[in-house]
């Protein structure tokens, strides 16, 4: 679909890149964030962190401001795996709510795998475009 609507707009090519925050979407109806799924975006054998200090669910997952909570390279990385080396993407996704009585959201390493770019068959022959995944 992003190839379509990028077609639809004039552009001649597409380059989409995953980031922490295209995993995530906010339902604004219920006003709930859609968390990432398990296996598909991340891997908790890989790494797994608790945090406590992080506002999400409301509001909607916010790259700018989440971003350095949960990446290992930032100086306010608030998610700390027990073995980092495990964990590739030097990344993680918050895997749902908060627990109730704690507050506390559960983190799990982000895969950094490579990803296919299946056609979506509604929009497939309509896309005439070369179109890029980065993962």
């Amino acid at each position: 679909r992003k190839a379509y609507n990028a077609q639809q707009m004039g552009a001649s090519a597409v380059i989409i890149y995953n980031t922490l925050e295209s995993r995530y979407k906010f339902n604004a109806t219920t006003e709930t964030v859609i968390y990432p799924t398990n296996k598909l975006d991340y891997e908790c054998n890989n790494g797994e962190s608790n945090i406590t200090d992080l506002l999400l669910d409301p509001p909607a997952y916010n790259g700018t401001y989440h971003d350095a909570f949960l990446s290992f390279d930032s100086n306010e990385n608030e998610c700390i795996v027990q073995n980092p080396a495990l964990c590739e993407s030097r990344r993680c996704l918050v895997t749902g709510p908060a627990d109730n009585t704690t507050g506390v959201l559960k983190a799990c390493c982000a895969w950094d795998i490579s990803l296919s770019m299946d056609a979506d068959a509604d929009f497939a022959k309509e896309v005439d475009i070369v179109a890029v995944f980065i993962t």
